[in-house]
């Protein structure tokens, strides 16, 4: 599979499907470059950059970027810009994505690959800490999601090494969305199918007891 691919200057997929939610696994791996810096593209899904200065040989040689997606206008939409030489794509899999449940569903699985904590402070009103622990090198996304269970921020969206990591989220720089005091969620995927949640607060004048 990694060894066909298709590259070229920008290049965009534009694909029919039923108003669902989709999940998509986007395949790469780097086999013309022998060192860093050679090839650098954006990846978007549904007008979403989903990966910024992709460096496919950085990212030690393949990278597999997961992102679910709600399709509204019967068209999956995914695109790549080049920043030096050329975009590519190894494989693309679609398929039918689980619905994402609402703030009352806290799913919880074995720490076979990750530990998550409270962020902090927590109520914040400019930024928040969120720490989590890796125990092997795996896939990691971590997402803010609002009471409906809608994604309003992506903090993170690459392969990582184990260790303990601190992303911060600073929702003055959240792309230009402006986002209501009350509570979310912070949500980790790893290896693209498990899960840890936690609840966060915007604005300094609430508490959590007022949402248990």
């Amino acid at each position: 599979m990694y060894l066909k691919e298709r590259f070229g200057n920008n290049f965009s997929y534009k694909i029919p499907l039923p108003n669902k939610e989709y999940k998509v696994t986007l395949m790469f791996a780097e086999i013309f470059h022998d060192s860093q810096g050679k090839r650098v593209f954006d990846v978007s899904i549904e007008g979403v950059k989903v990966s910024a200065s992709l460096d496919i040989w950085m990212k030690v040689g393949k990278n597999a970027a997961y992102n679910v997606v709600k399709v509204s206008d019967g068209e999956l939409t995914i695109s790549f810009t080049t920043i030096k030489d050329n975009s590519k794509i190894s494989a693309i899999i679609v398929t039918e994505a689980a619905p994402v449940t609402g703030l009352n569903s806290m799913p919880s699985v074995s720490p076979k690959y990750c530990e998550i904590g409270q962020n902090y402070l927590n109520p914040f009103q400019n930024g928040t800490t969120i720490p989590y622990q890796l125990y092997k090198p795996s896939h990691v996304r971590l997402t803010i999601l609002n009471y409906l269970g809608q994604q309003v921020a992506l903090l993170v969206n690459e392969f990582q090494y184990e260790g303990k990591l601190t992303p911060y989220w600073n929702i003055k720089k959240n792309e230009g969305k402006q986002l209501e005091n009350g509570l979310y969620l912070y949500q980790l995927e790893i290896q693209h199918d498990v899960i840890k949640r936690g609840k966060l607060l915007i604005g300094n004048n609430i508490s959590l007891r007022n949402f248990q």
